[in-house]
């Protein structure tokens, strides 16, 4: 099967903060799609392609936005915030992969993962960008999309 949801490095939209809403709005899709399966098999396949994408997706933003919000005045305690908010959910992720994904405690658990990431991105959106578009010019952020899409590349 065609991955669905895999990060586009090609795709460049001149400016980091665009990259990154196009991104999750990638990553809310993904989420949709393992909640809306019917059968365990599509299910697999749904949170495989989740899977992937929110790896290559967060280590990226742990690289390259995270540390730039981090340097800019008043950053840091927005980018640590966001870092444990990834933390968490990469240990609902972990417990995520260890359960039988035809189970109710998949299901369960997958819905506490989900809201965990949808708040952590909403969060992004509503406190990270913001001092990133304040704080850097067009070419800074431009600049910072093609080390996010490099990064994703790994």
């Amino acid at each position: 099967m065609p991955r669905t949801h895999a990060i586009d490095t090609d795709d460049t939209r001149g400016d980091l903060v665009e990259q990154l809403l196009a991104q999750h709005d990638q990553v809310r899709a993904a989420i949709y799609a393992v909640a809306e399966t019917t059968t365990a098999e599509t299910r697999q396949e749904a949170f495989d392609d989740l899977r992937e994408l929110l790896k290559l997706h967060e280590t990226a933003e742990e690289q390259v936005v995270h540390p730039l919000t981090g340097e800019i005045d008043g950053g840091e305690p927005v980018a640590e915030a966001r870092t444990e908010e990834e933390n968490q959910a990469n240990e609902l992720l972990a417990k995520l992969q260890e359960l039988d994904i035809a189970s109710v405690e998949f299901a369960r658990t997958f819905e506490t993962f989900a809201q965990a990431v949808l708040t952590h991105a909403q969060r992004e959106e509503t406190q990270e960008f913001p001092l990133l578009r304040e704080r850097l010019d067009s070419a800074e952020l431009e600049a910072a999309e093609r080390k996010l899409l490099v990064a994703e590349q790994s």
